[in-house]
């Protein structure tokens, strides 16, 4: 039998470490290579998570984008 799991479980916070470990990898690899040359077989291994977590995650490299800059967009629009 599968139990529910809490929101803030452990399968959660596992989930949201994976995605910040993508989300930093990315972040450095389109920082040193630029965002062309990054790829997403890249980031998967800096990340050390599989290319299914990050297609799951995320959907695409675009998808990663928009991921990293959503925080500052989101402050942008709140500043007016």
């Amino acid at each position: 039998m599968s139990e529910v799991e809490a929101p803030g479980g452990r399968k959660a916070k596992s989930q949201q470490k994976r995605r910040e470990a993508v989300l930093a990898a990315a972040d450095r690899l389109f920082r040193s290579v630029g965002y062309d040359a990054a790829r997403i077989e890249d980031i998967a291994e800096h990340s050390e998570v599989s290319l299914g977590t990050i297609y799951n995650y995320f959907g695409s490299k675009g998808g990663i984008m928009e991921a990293l800059i959503a925080p500052m967009t989101r402050r942008m629009q709140a500043r007016g």
